[in-house]
């Protein structure tokens, strides 16, 4: 009887396995024996959802989460990548020669026969366009051909419908409607040499996005989305123009996202880093402030550091007096006596700081001479021989505690990345944030009496 009882429970244990998973099946015969992924996405991040390798025939089989709504790339390790879509269907792929797209083939997918049928369409049209729109100068500038002119202009506009009429005969339940969506939106972002009227037709379509939805999320487009607009907004040339589309941009996201706790912050979280890698630090600011004053907007322990140092440490705030390590000629650095000091976070085990703190002992008598500042860096290490031996040759102001990110240091200044850079006064008060060494050089020099 407990042997009996035993296999029933094994039935429905695997049952209920099988019921949380879909199975896709597929044959490759030009990757026989290879390691191939099945990559889906979160955001701006990606996640494995399955692995496995083919066999000597180049068949395959995963089993991935039911749940999982959305876009994947289906990897063959040292081969090809292939973008899938996933909605709880159990389908089979078939693709014999990976230099041949005509050979792919799906079954039992109606998402991905979708995307593919959707594929072809915008491929056969934007040909077309190519050659549609380099005739129609030609035609447009001679007055006797009127007729063939409003034939061109017409073809183009038929040219340019056909994607859209294809996606609104998609049912509204189709993860392919709402991937091709998201695709159309890229599109009109990367396309080159955008006159001012496509320009403002892409911000349009890209601005009124629904941030929230988790068919996005689950895309691998939000990444590709945020980056093609930072782009296009990098072509305005005076930084206070795009300090303010940029701004705008985050004030949509954070309304828009807002319902969604998981993509607020994530989305929150990725947009603050690139506009701090382009030195923006205005952007970042003005999207972390907001964050923080919005009782709406549910953060979480992983950001908050994030938008607390923002909020507390900005440009013009009183950086907090800090505590040096014994043996050194100040105890503090508030006894620093310079016009500027140069706050720079790092660690011997950060790469970046590899980078830049040579730059920085080759900028310490430059500074310290023609500036009046004094670089002071804290060391993020908890090793006291990495310490020592990473500081040997450098020539400024070194301190560590060795308690890492504990450092009571680093909490007062709201650390959450190495290298960051702080420069501030001779009263410790904040003044600038530099990216690297060369922007503090900039700004050292921009700001010389």
């Amino acid at each position: 009887m407990k042997k009996y009882s035993f296999i029933v429970l094994c039935f429905i244990v695997l049952q209920a396995a099988a019921q949380n998973s879909i199975v896709l099946k597929g044959s490759f015969t030009a990757a026989k024996e290879k390691e191939i992924r099945l990559m889906g996405f979160l955001g701006t991040k990606d996640t494995l959802l399955a692995q496995t390798k083919t066999d000597a025939l180049g068949n395959f089989q995963f089993d991935y989460p039911k749940k999982h709504k959305g876009a994947a790339t289906l990897q063959v390790k040292e081969a090809t990548s292939l973008i899938v879509l996933l909605n709880n269907e159990n389908f089979e792929i078939t693709w014999p020669n990976f230099k041949d797209f005509t050979a792919l083939q799906f079954t039992n997918s109606t998402e991905n026969e979708a995307f593919q049928q959707a594929y072809t369409i915008n491929m056969d049209a934007q040909k077309k366009l190519a050659g549609l729109t380099y005739l129609l100068p030609f035609y447009k500038n001679d007055l006797t051909k009127k007729e063939m002119t409003a034939q061109l202009e017409q073809e183009i506009t038929s040219e340019n419908s056909r994607f859209e009429a294809y996606l609104n005969k998609l049912p509204h339940t189709s993860y392919a409607k709402a991937y091709l969506t998201y695709r159309a939106v890229l599109q009109k972002l990367q396309k080159e040499n955008k006159t001012q009227v496509e320009a403002t037709d892409a911000e349009a379509a890209f601005l009124v996005l629904d941030f929230s939805n988790e068919s996005l999320f689950y895309s691998g487009l939000a990444k590709e989305l945020f980056d093609a607009y930072l782009k296009q907004s990098f072509i305005l040339q005076e930084e206070a123009l795009v300090v303010s589309k940029l701004n705008t941009f985050s004030d949509v996201l954070k309304k828009s996202s807002q319902v969604n706790t998981k993509v607020l912050n994530q989305y929150s979280e990725y947009l603050m880093k690139e506009y701090e890698k382009f030195g923006l630090i205005n952007c970042a600011e003005h999207l972390a402030l907001s964050l923080l004053d919005d009782k709406k907007c549910i953060i979480n322990d992983k950001i908050l550091p994030i938008l607390e140092q923002y909020k507390k440490m900005a440009i013009g705030n009183k950086a907090a007096d800090m505590v040096f390590s014994t043996g050194l000629k100040y105890k503090k650095l508030s006894e620093v006596p310079a016009k500027y000091k140069v706050v720079v976070f790092g660690a011997s085990w950060c790469d970046a700081c590899s980078k830049e703190m040579p730059q920085f002992k080759e900028y310490a008598e430059l500074f310290k001479t023609t500036y009046d500042a004094e670089i002071v860096f804290v060391s993020l290490d908890t090793d006291k021989e990495k310490y020592d031996a990473y500081i040997k040759d450098l020539t400024f102001i070194n301190t560590c505690d060795y308690k890492g990110w504990g450092s009571t240091n680093v909490k007062n200044y709201y650390v959450f990345a190495s290298p960051s850079i702080f420069v501030l006064d001779a009263e410790n008060k904040i003044v600038a944030k530099p990216l690297d060494a060369i922007a503090t050089a900039k700004w050292l020099y921009e700001n010389k009496p």
